[in-house]
């Protein structure tokens, strides 16, 4: 992997959080969320910690563009979608539509390499898929909301995640979509080998990460970004996150 010697808010970067954010449709993160985004991204380069990045339900592209632009040199994205296959998004979270997201990839992440891969992920091997194997340092999970789903999502993502990788699902605390956090809970309550600790939770994100890296994570987040109060969630000590 070829070490990136970019600065931390590159050029399209700030182009993106200033001008493009906003402007595409959809949910995932906000310029808060943008930011905590890149504070993690951070916290994994200053540990030398390289591989491709992976989202799960990309709808327009507002997330997928920021991780597009988090990758380095020699890293790449890879975005899971159904797209036109909406017969079956059976809970009805999100539409993804391929014109829209290629277009926002183009615009506002020019240049960085990603792979798109229309598939529903319950179906799909991810072990098929070269940048998934070469593994994955960190992953936004945003595809259909109900339990299996969720829990395939985690699994699937835990598989190919390398070590001091980070994951973040969305909808955690969400009122309309309350099999994210059961799927969470159970999947915490497993307690198998390669679960991944849960680090943080707030704004309708929980953060997780290897077990080896929750402890250091969790210190950056308090020394180096000064957020969070501490909870216990499934015997861990965490952070709850009160980002303005």
């Amino acid at each position: 992997m070829v070490i990136d010697t970019r600065p931390s808010i590159d050029l399209d970067i700030a182009r993106f959080l200033l001008f493009g954010l906003d402007n595409i449709d959809g949910w995932g993160i906000d310029s808060v969320l943008a930011r905590l985004f890149l504070d993690l991204n951070e916290y994994q380069r200053g540990r030398k910690v390289y591989g491709n990045l992976l989202e799960i339900g990309v709808h327009h592209g507002r997330t997928s563009v920021l991780l597009a632009l988090m990758s380095c040199q020699g890293e790449r994205s890879v975005f899971i979608d159904l797209f036109d296959r909406q017969s079956e998004n059976i809970d009805q979270s999100g539409e993804g539509n391929r014109g829209i997201f290629d277009a926002n990839l183009a615009k506002w992440a020019p240049g960085r390499s990603a792979r798109v891969v229309q598939a529903n992920s319950l179906e799909l091997d991810f072990l098929s898929i070269e940048e998934l194997v070469e593994g994955v340092r960190f992953s936004h999970i945003d595809g259909a909301h109900y339990p299996e789903a969720v829990l395939n999502d985690l699994n699937k993502t835990q598989s190919v995640l390398q070590q001091h990788g980070i994951v973040v699902v969305d909808d955690f605390m969400h009122t309309g979509f309350p099999g994210v956090n059961e799927a969470c809970n159970f999947y915490l309550t497993t307690k198998g080998p390669g679960v991944l600790a849960p680090v943080a939770m707030g704004r309708n994100k929980l953060i997780l990460t290897t077990p080896a890296t929750r402890e250091d994570l969790v210190e950056y987040m308090v020394k180096g970004l000064g957020i969070g109060s501490p909870a216990i969630f499934h015997g861990y000590e965490v952070l709850c996150l009160d980002l303005h």
